[in-house]
């Protein structure tokens, strides 16, 4: 009987089309799925094998900062935005405005109700429920900022870092 209602709750979120979270969710509380990631043992480039993790990692975090060429970009901005203000400076597009409108607070708490709880905290270990729950409080400094970053065009440099965790399905 414990068998079979197990196979029932575990059948049921898909027989019903709920959300795959759900399912997942509960496998792993039950620690049936293991929750520290998996690293490969070995991987291959240039056709030699690499085996030590700390040079597997170090490959890695090249192929995926080589990807992204994050520091390549910022050189050329300013290049960008020289010729952007010369095609300004000519008046080409006078007459015409880019205008953001300032974000209001009801947009914000809007967003911040909006929020999936089960998703996963930030860099900064704030989770979702933590805004969702505490939204009345820290609605207005949160609008005050996006707005002020908005006016200023200044977006903050530690927003843009994320955390990329490469996981090894199979193959070399």
């Amino acid at each position: 009987m414990i068998r079979k209602s197990k196979i029932n709750f575990f059948n049921k979120p898909i027989s019903e089309n709920q959300n795959i979270n759900y399912f997942w969710q509960h496998l792993k509380n039950m620690n049936v799925c293991s929750s520290s990631p998996t690293y490969p043992e070995e991987i291959e480039m240039n056709n030699a094998t690499i085996t030590n993790k700390t040079e597997i990692a170090n490959v890695l975090d090249s192929h995926f900062v080589g990807i992204s060429n994050i520091i390549e970009k910022e050189k050329n901005l300013h290049s960008h935005f020289s010729s952007l203000k010369e095609f300004f400076d000519k008046n080409k597009l006078e007459g015409h405005y880019f205008d953001i409108k300032p974000i209001t607070v009801h947009e914000v708490k809007h967003l911040l109700n909006k929020r999936n709880t089960n998703k996963s905290t930030g860099l900064d270990g704030i989770g979702p429920k933590i805004l969702k729950l505490c939204g009345d409080n820290i609605v207005m400094p949160i609008t005050y900022l996006i707005n002020k970053s908005l006016t200023e065009g200044v977006f903050p440099s530690t927003l843009k870092t994320a955390s990329v965790i490469p996981l090894h399905k199979s193959g070399p």
